[in-house]
């Protein structure tokens, strides 16, 4: 005899949380049981939560599951078998647990002992029937998110995508500022990391109202999406049915312009500090190559000593370990600098590397093409008359030619950053951003600080070793 029964609910897509049908569900469960003539002892719940899919846990189901193995449990009620159960694995677990105690399950389409072994063999190709209803909706799911890809519609997510309105078409006029302010102080030669700093110091607000964060603005300035491009897992395979906020070619200069970053990387959330001082980790120390860094001066003898260094803080450097004012290193750099930006023949020589304007367009185009082959020959792929090794050979030849195209931008990522600072003055350059400044360095100079036997004060250039990045690779 019943005396313990447990109602189960379950719904595999609520993604605004609403309860409505599991409501129905225990509604109709609990007019099952009366008629039964079954108490009801406890119902359990997992609503938004799939019994198909691989890896997802099911809380309720392994609650229910315990209380029946320790006896707390006797029967089960379900509003129909496919709520219950989805998996043969989860069907094989249940009908371990019936060895051990005789169990029941009871729905709208009938009673199952499953100590009987007619009742376990229904059961089996009930879930075997809905184990296959599961994969046809699967594919034809699928089959829907490609097609909708490939004609290029936006792709409806939890949260609509910044720069845009909830339709994911529409763009929206303040966001999309943001964008271009973002993507223009990013080419100017800002850190992500500042960037990130003038968003949450301006309060702009991001689509779920949290703090920006590194990962998010990469993101942003990076996702094709934000050039009018539609992706699949990463790749470009069609032009979007929505307005680009940013053009092909500015896209592909911050990509060449933003590093890559490791997946941990990218979540972490701590924003790192902004650097105070001009030649942090630029200067390298002669001894081990350390970056140097700035530190106060310490006391002599009692006297305070006013100022700063650049000091090497590597505790491996093999030594003797140099340490420069800072005051002076800072003037000495900004005068080679200046130099190095009004010299014609540096000048010169840096325009002739710099990239074509156009291949940001040009690598945009190839990505186009390769898509739509793509969708081309999965349309066409039953065409006997269509040949897929000449397809995957264009692809190939696509692929090849945008990866020499990436390295000819690579070798012109420096001088990109030369645009409008070119000719500088010395008031010019103390009116440009510490991060610019940084960045102009960090592409024209490479700045190794020697030991020096000389001691007191002044300052001794020929400490310093200067060379061009291109000169010495």
């Amino acid at each position: 005899m019943i005396e313990r029964c447990a109602i189960y609910c379950r719904l595999s897509y609520a993604p605004d949380g609403s309860v409505e049908a599991v409501t129905r569900q225990e509604e109709t469960a609990r007019s099952l049981a009366a008629r039964l003539g079954w108490p009801v002892a406890q119902v359990y719940v997992d609503n938004n939560i799939s019994a198909w899919k691989r890896g997802v846990r099911r809380p309720a189901w392994e609650r229910m599951l315990g209380d029946l193995r320790s006896g707390a449990r006797d029967a089960i009620i379900v509003y129909h078998g496919d709520r219950l159960i989805r998996r043969g694995r989860d069907l094989e677990d249940l009908l371990d647990l019936a060895d051990a105690r005789q169990l029941s399950i009871a729905s709208v389409s009938g009673t199952r002992d499953l100590s009987n072994a007619d009742d376990r063999y229904v059961l089996r190709l009930d879930v075997a029937s809905a184990i296959r209803e599961s994969d046809n909706i699967s594919r034809r799911v699928k089959a829907a998110i490609v097609a909708a890809a490939e004609a290029g519609r936006p792709k409806n997510g939890r949260f609509r995508p910044y720069g845009y309105e909830k339709d994911g078409v529409t763009v929206s006029p303040l966001e999309a500022s943001v964008i271009r302010e973002m993507a223009g102080r990013v080419l100017a030669g800002q850190s992500v990391g500042s960037v990130v700093r003038w968003l949450n110091d301006s309060r702009t607000a991001t689509v779920t109202g949290a703090r920006w964060i590194p990962a998010t603005v990469r993101s942003i300035l990076t996702n094709p999406r934000h050039a009018g491009m539609r992706t699949m897992h990463g790749k470009v395979i069609a032009a979007a049915q929505w307005e680009g906020i940013l053009d092909l070619a500015t896209m592909e200069d911050l990509r060449a312009v933003i590093a890559p970053v490791r997946h941990d990387q990218a979540v972490h959330k701590v924003v790192p500090m902004a650097r105070a001082h001009l030649l942090t980790n630029l200067a390298r120390c002669g001894s081990c190559g350390a970056g140097l860094r700035s530190m106060r001066r310490s006391r002599r003898r009692g006297v305070p000593r006013t100022g700063r260094l650049y000091y090497c803080h590597n505790p491996q450097c093999p030594g003797p370990k140099v340490g420069r004012d800072e005051s002076l290193l800072d003037e000495f750099i900004i005068g080679a600098m200046l130099e190095l930006l009004n010299r014609p023949l540096a000048i010169e020589k840096r325009r002739a590397a710099r990239r074509s304007p156009g291949l940001g367009g040009q690598i945009a185009a190839l990505e186009r093409r390769m898509g739509d082959e793509a969708v081309a020959f999965r349309a066409a792929r039953d065409d006997p008359d269509y040949d897929p090794v000449l397809v995957m050979q264009r692809i190939g030849s696509y692929k090849r030619r945008i990866a020499e195209l990436r390295q000819q931008m690579d070798a012109g990522t420096r001088s990109r950053l030369l645009d409008g600072h070119e000719g500088a003055t010395r008031e010019q350059w103390d009116s440009w951003p510490l991060e610019v400044r940084r960045a102009l360095i960090a592409a024209l100079l490479t700045v190794t600080v020697l030991p020096s036997a000389r001691r007191g004060p002044g300052f001794d250039p020929d400490c310093v070793r200067l060379s061009e990045p291109a000169e010495d690779e």
